[in-house]
């Protein structure tokens, strides 16, 4: 691009001093459009880098949040809004969370709550020659339901790799003008 505009310098250099040259004309003129197409596959070519951090930044995103693989896969499917990252899949996520929330909030007046398993963890338990003495109330033969220990659920596999074609990204919907 500097050579291109040191050239153009010096053809209006030489047009100044000499006047209206024809081919000096001819040179400039043509020496700016190809300025110009540069300028124009410069601009287009940070466009597309640009949308491509935009798609690795949803990536990153999806990746470290803690959120179902359905609800992922939404995300993934949605199209890359210039409003916002994720355009309008994120009002619909965000009413399902805000509906879940609420039904959550209202099924705790219900449920008792839980101690924390610390305290369950740290209390002794008694010896084995105690257990085996009979049980003279149902009280005292099982441990109470805050202090049983819970078996956990095997840990997920990571977020699977998406299969198929992948999905167009469209930043300007109207078609490119040729010059």
């Amino acid at each position: 691009m500097a050579i291109f505009q040191v050239f153009q310098a010096k053809l209006l250099r030489s047009l100044d001093e000499s006047g209206v040259d024809e081919p000096a004309f001819r040179d400039l003129r043509s020496a700016t459009d190809v300025a110009l197409r540069a300028t124009k596959a410069t601009a287009q070519a940070i466009g597309r880098s640009m949308a491509s951090l935009v798609v690795l930044e949803r990536h990153l995103w999806l990746n470290l949040t803690e959120i179902k693989d359905l609800d992922k896969t939404a995300f993934l499917d949605a199209p890359v809004s210039p409003s916002g990252l994720f355009g309008p899949a994120v009002d619909g996520f965000t009413e399902r969370f805000t509906a879940a929330q609420k039904s959550s909030q209202a099924m705790r007046h219900f449920l008792p709550k839980r101690s924390s398993s610390a305290s369950a963890v740290s209390r002794p338990r008694p010896a084995p020659a105690q257990q085996n003495k009979p049980a003279t109330s149902t009280a005292q033969a099982a441990p109470p339901k805050e202090h049983r220990q819970r078996s956990r659920p095997p840990k997920r596999p990571p977020f699977p790799r998406r299969q198929g074609p992948r999905p167009k990204i469209v930043l300007d919907p109207t078609t490119p003008k040729t010059s």
